[in-house]
């Protein structure tokens, strides 16, 4: 049997974010099994196709394997997928940036 691309990218980018197949069915709101179905070389809808892909934040071109880059890095999907101190550090170098610009502008004014 051929491999299938799809299904061997989908289950990485789970494994990657230390996912379960049946974890990311739920977080997509898929029927369960549903996912499975593509480990059989069936081909997933384009609407199921593009709710994947921006879920992960990758190309739909990445998934179906037509580009072995995934060319799409969406912010959304990249903080969410963070640890809590990942996402606790964002938030304080956002933090003193913003707080910066603020005092650099209220400076500049005076």
């Amino acid at each position: 049997m051929p491999e299938n691309t799809f299904y061997t990218r989908l289950h990485a980018l789970a494994k990657q974010y230390n996912m379960s197949m049946n974890q990311l069915e739920r977080e997509l709101n898929f029927p369960r099994n549903a996912l499975n179905n593509y480990k059989n070389n069936k081909s997933p809808s384009a609407y199921r196709l593009s709710q994947i892909a921006r879920y992960f934040g990758v190309s739909m071109e990445y998934l179906i394997g037509e580009t072995v880059v995934s060319n799409y890095v969406s912010m959304d999907n990249f903080f969410k997928h963070l640890n809590p101190s990942e996402k606790w550090e964002i938030y304080k170098l956002s933090h003193n940036w913003v707080t910066d610009r603020m005092f650099n502008r209220f400076d500049n004014e005076i």
